[in-house]
């Protein structure tokens, strides 16, 4: 137990800091759970745990806390990225984690705005005084409760935009040469592969889609993904070659990306039109499509 001043009138209010832990720890769990299965990370239990009890252990320091808003704000959003990067952190993702403080801090509000939004409705229906604390307070029962709540709402909304996103397919028509085939595709936000040399979109391509379109030796060297060899500018398609560098959850690598003689994209009832791409043969075992692309192709 601790006590803490209450501005207005400096009587001390009685603070239970295991209870204000608990709440927040879990609070923080949930976002930065959410924010995982939101922006595709690898997450390990270990590390969201402890960057869930850095968040609870703040939660409680703020008690003793006295530096003003500018230093208090400062110093929020720093617990806020360092609990990101404890929680989100591998190799190549250090430069990513300001866009995931982003996200965890938006889906805190969320969560925030939903439970204050769930409580009000509650009491204007007369239910908040049938929970723990009355209609002018709340105790840390119902807070946990309206918590839970609002975790469900936020991801059922959540879950609802992402569906809603997966499910913009089309269909890409690519030609190399007197070679041609068609493959399905889904916009992935995810994807921000671009040319090193140009700055052209790179578009992540199912292997067994595109082998048509492939030179023996070229399926030879994807199957090896030996691309430090010397032999990759000695293929039929080395006119056509582009090495990509990528920045993955599993690290930082390279790609081998081909350069076609045309893509038609078809989306939906709209008449296909020619992009400019590349296509980047790899294996895509999670995508229900054989290609993914960049959300500013899907217009």
């Amino acid at each position: 137990m601790c006590y803490n001043k209450d501005n207005k009138g400096g009587s001390a209010v009685e603070v239970y800091g295991d209870i204000l832990f608990l709440i927040n720890a879990g609070m923080d769990a949930l976002c930065l759970l959410m924010t995982a299965r939101l922006m595709h990370i690898p997450q390990k239990t270990w590390r969201w745990l402890i960057a869930s009890a850095v968040g609870g252990v703040y939660a409680v320091a703020v008690l003793w806390m006295n530096v003003g808003q500018p230093w208090g704000f400062l110093i929020d959003m720093s617990i806020c990225l360092l609990m990101c990067g404890i929680s989100f952190h591998h190799k190549g993702s250090l430069r990513r984690i300001p866009l995931y403080g982003i996200v965890y801090m938006a889906l805190s509000m969320v969560m925030g705005g939903v439970m204050t939004a769930l409580y009000q409705l509650l009491r204007r229906a007369g239910i908040a005084a049938w929970l723990p604390g009355g209609d002018d307070s709340i105790s840390s029962v119902a807070f946990l409760l309206l918590a839970v709540l609002g975790g469900l709402v936020t991801h059922g909304w959540s879950q609802f935009f992402k569906k809603k996103h997966i499910t913009k397919t089309c269909t890409l028509t690519i030609r190399v040469g007197e070679r041609m085939v068609s493959v399905t595709g889904m916009e992935d936000s995810g994807n921000l592969l671009r040319d090193p040399m140009g700055g052209g979109v790179v578009i992540p391509v199912k292997i067994q889609a595109v082998i048509p379109l492939l030179s023996s030796p070229m399926q030879a060297l994807l199957s090896k993904q030996d691309i430090g060899s010397e032999s990759l500018w000695e293929l039929p398609e080395a006119h056509r070659v582009r090495l990509i560098p990528t920045d993955t959850a599993t690290g930082e690598g390279m790609m081998i990306a081909l350069r076609p003689d045309e893509i038609l994209l078809h989306i939906n009832d709209k008449s296909p039109y020619a992009i400019k791409a590349l296509i980047a043969p790899t294996t895509l075992p999670e995508s229900p499509t054989d290609a993914l692309l960049p959300s500013d192709l899907m217009i």
